[in-house]
């Protein structure tokens, strides 16, 4: 079936006006709740991740290996919720947010094993040309001409992960709502039913990111002015928080209305579950 990007949008809209209350809750349960834990928890760490990344955090006083397991633990709880939201948008079972939960545990571990190849797969992506680039840089000894090729390489990067983000998209989709248990099988389909529109949904996508890079440099800007006048990140963690919940909301109903899209009128398609 055609893909289209204006009924995409329309699809997801009309799929997160339908059901936003119920995604509510699993999103403040998984994804908004967990990581306000985990602020509680290590609030210094968590203070420095949100200013600077990661990798300042686990330099800090709460940098440990208790942070460490207790994020690792936070990425997996949000996987079992966004598993979840996907199986509370299936139009034809239309599940309650128990059942919905129900379906997310039975598919954890295929969701999990797909996100653990997908790591394989950008590992192997990103560390070739990372060492390309630090080897020419010791070899020729041109610091700012490696600095200006590992920008072109980190573009054609994020190129090629914006393409496997799209060919991707209905990989939720197809383990929650067509049962696939099998990982590969279950990334073979999503690869299947984006094949014919691949390259208009690689277009979308990147239209996706331009407006997500804008909102974010916004809402960046704007949660950073509220933590300074406030004198405290708390406020601005917490608000970062539920934009983070509900970015998240909207990019699992763009994946099941690409899915319901691209599947056609031999499953269970969204024109019919909105008459």
């Amino acid at each position: 079936m055609n893909f289209s990007m204006s009924r995409t949008w329309n699809e997801t809209t009309s799929l997160l006006g339908r059901n936003f209350g119920l995604l509510a809750v699993l999103a403040g349960l998984f994804l908004f709740l967990p990581q306000g834990l985990l602020y509680v928890v290590f609030p210094e760490a968590m203070t420095q991740q949100m200013q600077v990344g990661i990798g300042a955090s686990m330099s800090g006083e709460d940098g440990s290996v208790a942070f460490f397991v207790a994020s690792l633990l936070l990425s997996l709880i949000q996987i079992l919720g966004l598993t979840a939201m996907t199986a509370l948008l299936d139009q034809h079972k239309r599940p309650t947010v128990g059942q919905a939960i129900e379906i997310a545990a039975r598919r954890f571990l295929t969701v999990f094993a797909c996100f653990l190849i997908a790591m394989v797969v950008v590992l192997a992506l990103c560390v070739p040309v990372l060492l390309f680039v630090g080897f020419d840089a010791v070899m020729s000894g041109d610091m700012s001409g490696a600095i200006g090729r590992m920008m072109f390489g980190a573009l054609v990067l994020l190129i090629v992960l914006l393409y496997l983000a799209g060919r991707m998209s209905v990989l939720m989709a197809v383990i929650t709502l067509d049962g696939v248990g099998n990982p590969f099988r279950a990334l073979a389909d999503s690869w299947r039913l984006t094949s014919p529109a691949q390259w208009r949904i690689f277009g979308f996508y990147l239209l996706l990111l331009v407006v997500a890079l804008v909102i974010m440099l916004v809402v960046g800007m704007v949660f950073g002015a509220i933590g300074a006048a406030t004198g405290s990140q708390s406020v601005a963690i917490l608000l970062n928080s539920v934009f983070g919940a509900f970015a998240n909301v909207v990019t699992v109903a763009i994946g099941v209305a690409i899915y319901y899209q691209l599947a056609g009128p031999g499953t269970r398609q969204l024109s019919d579950a909105f008459e």
